[in-house]
């Protein structure tokens, strides 16, 4: 979720983020409309989206982006300058939780 579209920066991290992701052979949306925070949320939500990647100005001057596994609503931060290795890191250890509550 690009939380502003109208800034360079969120914009330019969020679409390095969507196009590292599907490099990664992850399926992928990428929520750039101009609608408030919480319309994109509650999309995502309703869309089914299991996990969540936040990008917005005040996360990106801390060097974080915000993510959630939606199923169990733990919401954690994972730092922009290693985003590729901390998601990868991070998915797998939601997916293990997935498959730990389908057991």
């Amino acid at each position: 979720l690009n939380l502003d579209p109208r800034s360079d920066e969120v914009t330019a991290k969020a679409e390095e983020i969507y196009a590292m992701l599907q490099g990664m052979g992850v399926d992928v949306l990428l929520d750039d409309r101009e609608e408030r925070p919480g319309v994109k949320f509650k999309d995502a939500d309703l869309l089914g989206s299991p996990m969540q990647l936040v990008v917005g100005g005040k996360g990106l001057a801390r060097g974080i982006v915000e993510c959630k596994d939606r199923r169990s609503g733990e919401k954690g931060e994972l730092a922009v300058e290693d985003i590729a290795r901390a998601f990868s890191q991070w998915a797998a250890g939601v997916r293990r939780g997935w498959e730990a509550r389908q057991a």
